[in-house]
C-alpha cells in the first residue's frame, strides 16, 4: 500500500495525520499485489443446512515464504502482535486492504496487519437475497485455518481481530468452529494454543439468536470481546425487515437480550459498548453503520483497546446503569487521556494519546 501521491515525504504525512484541518487529501493506492502461496482447499460432505465445510489446514513448504515475511515483520514490532481485519459485504478486495492500511497507520504501525478479504460481491442484493451470506459461512472455514495455521507457524504474541457488519458471520462461525474442534481443551489450554487476544464486533449483521450460541466459544478461545451497539444504524435495521431474522448484534434491539445472556453464562470477559447511551447528556448522537471509523470517540476507543487491551473502566468509558453496557460520557475526551497517564507504561502512554490525537483531529468532533 501507498499513501500518498508523488514524493509525499513521511513528514508530511505525520502532519496530515495529526491536523484538524489538511491542506492535501491523502489518498491511499494498492500499488501491487504478490501472490506468495496458497492454503489447498479440502472439502468435507456438507451439513444438514447445505453450509460447505473444509478440512483441517494442511502445511505445505511453499506457505512457509509466507509466514517468514510475517515473522520478519513481526520482529521489527514493539510487542509482536497480528491484526486480522475481516470486511462486512459489498466490498472489494482494494476496499479491504486500504481499511486495513488505516489500522496499521493509526495503531502507529506496531502490528502486522492482515487483511481477511472475503468474496463478497459489490452488489448489495447479492447479500439480500443470500449468495453472499453463504459465501461468508464459506469463508468462515478458511478463517479458522488461517488461524491455525498462524498461531502454529508464526512468532505472534497475540492474534486480534476486528470484523465489521457482515465479516462478524465470518468471525464468529470461525471462532465457534476451533473451539468445537477441540472439545478436549479447556479455556485456558484454548487461549495458550491460539493466542487469540482481542475480538471487536462493530456494528455485526448476525442474527442474535445465532450468535448467542456461539458466543460462549468465542468467549473461551479470547482474552476479550467486545460488541459495539448503536440505536442509530439504519443499515442493521434494513437488514432485518429485508431479509427476516432476529435483531442483528450491533443493534438496539438485541442489547437487552445480549446483556442477559452474558450475564446468565459469565461471560466476564466479554463486554457491550452502547455508543448511543445517554446521547441526551451528550448532546449528540453517535449514528450511522461505518461509526466505528467514521466516529472520533468510537474510532479512538476501539484503536485504544486494540494497542493496550485494557478493559472499558481503564479506557476512559463509564458503566451504565445497567451491569455489562458501558458508555462514552460526556468529557471522554479529557477521560481518554487521564485513563492513558494513569494506566499505561511510558511507551503506551505516548502510543495512546497518539492515537487519541490523531483519530480526533483528522475527523470533525461533532458539537453539542
Amino acid at each position: 500500500m501507498r499513501f500518498g501521491e508523488g514524493q509525499l515525504q513521511w513528514s508530511e504525512l505525520h502532519q496530515a495525520s495529526l491536523s484538524t484541518e489538511r491542506t492535501q487529501q491523502i489518498a491511499l493506492y494498492l500499488d501491487s499485489v504478490n501472490p506468495m502461496s496458497s492454503i489447498t482447499k479440502t472439502t468435507v460432505p456438507a451439513d444438514p443446512d447445505g453450509n460447505e465445510h473444509t478440512a483441517p489446514p494442511v502445511y505445505h513448504a511453499g506457505l512457509q515464504t509466507y509466514f517468514d515475511a510475517i515473522n520478519a515483520e513481526l520482529a521489527q514490532t514493539k510487542h509482536q502482535e497480528l491484526l486480522i481485519y475481516v470486511h462486512g459485504t459489498k466490498v472489494d478486495f482494494i476496499n479491504a486492504v486500504t481499511l486495513t492500511a488505516e489500522l496499521d497507520h493509526f495503531t502507529g504501525r506496531d502490528f502486522v496487519t492482515l487483511a481477511y478479504a472475503w468474496p463478497s460481491h459489490q452488489n448489495i442484493l447479492d447479500y439480500v437475497i443470500g449468495i453472499d451470506k453463504q459465501r461468508a459461512v464459506n469463508a468462515s472455514y478458511q478463517l479458522k485455518n488461517l488461524l491455525i495455521l498462524l498461531a502454529q507457524h508464526t512468532n505472534a504474541r497475540k492474534i486480534n481481530i476486528l470484523c465489521y457488519s457482515a465479516g462478524g458471520r465470518v468471525t464468529s462461525r470461525a471462532l465457534h468452529e476451533l473451539r468445537q474442534d477441540n472439545p478436549d481443551l479447556d479455556s485456558a489450554a484454548l487461549k495458550t494454543r491460539y493466542r487469540l487476544g482481542t475480538i471487536v464486533f462493530a456494528a455485526a449483521d448476525v442474527e442474535v439468536d445465532r450468535f448467542l450460541q456461539r458466543l460462549p466459544d468465542i468467549s473461551a478461545v479470547s482474552d476479550q470481546t467486545l460488541i459495539t451497539v448503536s440505536d442509530a444504524d439504519n443499515v442493521l435495521e434494513n437488514a432485518r425487515h429485508v431479509m427476516g431474522g432476529a435483531e442483528r448484534v450491533g443493534s438496539m434491539g438485541a442489547e437487552s437480550i445480549e446483556k442477559r445472556f452474558i450475564s446468565e453464562h459469565a461471560l466476564d470477559n466479554v463486554y457491550i459498548i452502547d455508543v448511543s447511551r445517554h446521547k441526551d447528556i451528550r448532546g449528540f448522537d453517535i449514528e450511522g453503520h461505518h461509526y466505528w471509523y467514521r466516529h472520533p470517540w468510537m474510532s479512538s476507543d476501539i484503536l485504544f483497546l486494540l494497542l493496550t487491551h485494557q478493559s472499558p473502566e481503564h479506557r476512559g468509558l463509564s458503566p451504565s446503569e445497567d451491569s455489562g453496557i458501558w458508555y462514552f460520557p460526556p468529557d471522554y475526551p479529557a477521560a481518554v487521556h487521564e485513563a492513558a497517564r494513569c494506566n499505561l507504561d511510558d511507551w503506551q502512554v505516548s502510543a495512546a494519546t497518539d492515537v487519541a490525537n490523531a483519530v480526533c483531529a483528522t475527523r470533525r468532533t461533532p458539537t453539542p
